[in-house]
């Protein structure tokens, strides 16, 4: 016998607070509209860790950050009179990290989570649909940042973020208010964990890090967060995924930082060139090569600037 299931058709209401949480033109879009505490404030959610680390939640926080830094580096440089050929090239970099994380985090979600979902409970139609569109938007996107210097200028790439992200951030919002409720009422964590472990499976080395960016440099967290949501002993973060964490710190992390604050820029050099002595016992090596993916030598030595010691720039 087939019932209808209310919660399933809460889901389906609840999705349409997409349009409320949508900005107006010209604002900048509207985070952390309803806190996850009073969202999943419900019997279920007891049997449920902390979900300001569930792992869905981490995903989208790395993107909306990844948005918001992006945004915030462009506005920066549409306001220099001239850009130097290091910037241009790093922001290329930085957003091929970005664009290749928010394709893959959609994919994922339409090949192997959604699908799994469906097996108990239904998943708004309207989510698929705007994945659609949002993946639409990417190429387009993607065509700015490579024309960048040449035939685009940063305001161009400004105006194409902004527009992703006011259709990304109310989306992956309206995602977490439509679908997370009602997988905790049809799903034990044990069972989400085990397919959230086949979707590690499809990660690069890099992918990981990223993922990460809502903890900052709190490696212990990282950590410990690794071990419980991968299923991995410490030691397999501490001797493997911990080096892609200093790989991607020492060129992405460092593109971004130094994208948004050009001032810092030879402290920052000066902290990677002695991270690289220290690793290469004492030999200082310039990033790039084996050591660096996206950077090549002769990109690598136009980024890197040895600067006298000096404190944190403000």
């Amino acid at each position: 016998e087939t019932q209808s299931n209310p919660t399933t058709m809460n889901a389906e209401e609840d999705g349409s607070m997409l349009a409320e949480h949508s900005p107006s033109d010209g604002h900048k879009v509207q985070r952390n509209v309803i806190s996850h505490e009073d969202l999943f404030r419900t019997e279920a959610a007891d049997e449920w860790p902390d979900l300001a680390e569930h792992t869905w939640i981490l995903a989208h926080k790395a993107i909306a950050h990844d948005l918001e830094d992006t945004s915030e580096a462009l506005e920066r440089m549409a306001n220099e009179v001239e850009l130097e050929s290091w910037e241009i090239d790093l922001m290329k970099l930085w957003w091929s990290r970005c664009a290749e994380n928010i394709v893959l985090h959609h994919s994922q979600e339409e090949e192997i989570l959604f699908p799994y979902l469906r097996s108990k409970m239904d998943i708004p139609s309207h989510v698929s649909e705007e994945h659609e569109a949002l993946l639409a938007l990417m190429p387009r996107v993607a065509k700015a940042f490579e024309g960048l210097g040449d035939s685009t200028v940063p305001e161009d790439c400004l105006r194409l973020i902004d527009q992703l992200e006011e259709c990304m951030v109310p989306h992956m919002r309206g995602e977490e208010i439509a679908i997370l409720p009602v997988m905790m009422k049809h799903f034990k964590p044990r069972e989400i964990l085990r397919i959230e472990r086949e979707m590690v499976k499809g990660l690069s080395p890099l992918d990981l890090p990223h993922f990460y960016r809502p903890f900052g440099r709190d490696m212990e967290t990282k950590r410990e967060h690794f071990q419980r949501s991968k299923g991995k002993p410490g030691f397999v973060f501490d001797f493997f995924a911990s080096k892609a964490f200093e790989e991607y710190d020492d060129v992405y992390t460092y593109a971004i930082d130094v994208l948004k604050a050009p001032h810092k820029k030879g402290w920052l050099d000066e902290q990677r060139m002695m991270r690289y002595a220290s690793n290469n016992r004492g030999v200082a090596c310039v990033p790039g090569g084996a050591h660096a993916p996206g950077l090549d030598s002769r990109r690598a030595s136009a980024t890197i600037t040895p600067a006298a010691p000096a404190p944190v720039p403000v």
